[in-house]
């Protein structure tokens, strides 16, 4: 908690790209159709998605951990598909 008041206290990029982040994910969660297509849009491209983060958020996290993997389909499709 006390490295995320220290980042928010001071302003810095990682303050204001966290705040776009979140604005970002709230809209998208807001708008249904959006959201299904930006999780079709991931799986279809899903092959060009890296392993490991890139840039600042690499750090201690990303060389111990892969990013998992993005399903072949969207959950959303494979509900339609399977439910009863």
């Amino acid at each position: 908690m006390h490295l995320r008041e220290r980042v928010a206290t001071q302003g810095g990029k990682g303050h204001r790209l966290e705040k776009a982040a979140v604005g970002a994910s709230t809209w998208l969660l807001d708008h249904p159709h959006a959201l299904a297509a930006a999780e079709r849009l991931a799986s279809a491209t899903r092959a060009l998605h890296p392993k490991r983060l890139p840039g600042p958020g690499a750090g201690q996290w990303s060389r111990h951990r892969d990013l998992p993997d993005v399903p072949a389909e969207p959950f959303r499709d494979w509900w339609k598909r399977n439910r009863a």
